[in-house]
């Protein structure tokens, strides 16, 4: 979703409440949310109604009085809180967190943005439980983006993982975009090509953070050995320059190995080669910058920035080029969130056993 439609969360706004059929159940004014969305741990946020009817799994629409959209998401709790209702949101890619089974050689031959729309309409769409489907789903794709690697190892995926792959690595996002009157929830799968600089030590950067981390430790060298015929075995090697091949020239030091089996491949060396290219591919956006703004400040426009808006971040003299993946509102400020780490304990958590489930 993008950031955008709000002129000051001091409010008030209002919390609309829709089953996941798109029946009206009930609305309540609020003032003050405090907002966040992380695309990659996908973290909900909560809100305070004075009286509100809702159940767990509804959708949930905090918006302006005039009506424009500032969150939408899905009840995931609710409780009683000194006589108002306490509302626990997740946002609505949440959806998309679930383990599905779908045939990862469809993305050899295809676009990225095609092989998630296709594990979508399958997982939500055409899915012969019907009870399974989301009504008024549709899902477009904007761009096309082939010859990716995403160290896909089975046909049983992480769903939200591929997409976090497909955001840090190729800049693609899923958005969703709910329509209660037209009884829709919009998934569009594509790239933002939006790029910007931000100079942090301006006096409208009201506060920052950055956590840079570098790539000590990562694998830098792999042997495949084919299982059903081991005197076939091949290596590859990181170069200084971020490619990947079998050449032992300008490598990547110290060395970081790994040996691995491949078994049942009809072409063991275009496997291999596959396997390298996913397995020593350089990881991007390995850092956490934080930058704090006023929500309407005029210099960076915060309300036109989209997750997945690359920037070049000045600070201390050095551009460091991350990509906007999550963002906070309280207080009539915005905190950008760009890169792909993150500090808070139940984030790291998060990101720790999606990696986990990456590697098995």
């Amino acid at each position: 979703m993008r950031l955008r439609r709000w002129n000051d969360l001091r409010g008030p706004y209002k919390a609309e409440i829709f089953s996941r059929d798109y029946e009206f159940r009930s609305v309540a004014v609020i003032r003050e949310p405090s907002l966040q969305e992380d695309y990659l741990t996908l973290e909900g946020t909560s809100v305070t109604a004075p009286a509100i009817l809702a159940k767990k799994g509804d959708y949930a629409v905090i918006t302006e009085l005039t009506g424009a959209p500032v969150y939408q998401g899905i009840v995931s709790d609710l409780s009683a809180e000194n006589g108002a209702v306490k509302l626990k949101l997740s946002p609505l890619l949440s959806l998309f967190d679930v383990t599905v089974s779908y045939d990862r050689t469809a993305l050899q031959t295809g676009a990225l943005e095609d092989f998630l729309a296709g594990v979508i309409r399958d997982t939500y769409q055409q899915n012969p439980d019907s009870l399974q489907n989301i009504p008024g789903l549709t899902v477009a794709v904007t761009s096309r983006t082939t010859g990716t690697a995403l160290n896909i190892k089975s046909n049983v995926h992480e769903l939200w993982d591929l997409a976090s792959k497909a955001l840090t690595l190729y800049g693609i996002v899923i958005r969703t975009s709910l329509e209660v009157q037209k009884k829709r929830l919009t998934v569009t799968i594509g790239k933002n090509d939006r790029r910007l600089v931000l100079e942090s030590e301006l006096s409208n950067c009201l506060g920052k953070n950055f956590v840079l981390t570098d790539d000590y430790g990562a694998l830098n060298k792999a042997t495949y050995l084919n299982k059903d015929d081991e005197s076939q075995q091949v290596t590859y090697y990181l170069h200084t320059d971020g490619s990947v091949d079998t050449e032992d020239r300008d490598r990547v030091e110290p060395v970081f190995f790994a040996t691995e089996y491949i078994e049942g491949a009809e072409d063991f060396a275009a496997e291999a080669q596959r396997r390298a290219g996913e397995a020593l591919t350089p990881q991007v956006y390995e850092q956490l910058i934080e930058l704090r703004y006023r929500q309407d400040d005029p210099m960076v426009t915060p309300a036109a920035l989209e997750i997945g808006t690359q920037a070049d971040i000045l600070y201390g003299g050095k551009a460091y080029r991350s990509i906007l993946t999550g963002y906070e509102l309280d207080s009539g400020t915005i905190t950008l969130v760009f890169g792909a780490v993150r500090m808070e304990l139940t984030k790291k958590l998060i990101l720790e056993r999606r990696k986990k489930h990456a590697d098995t």
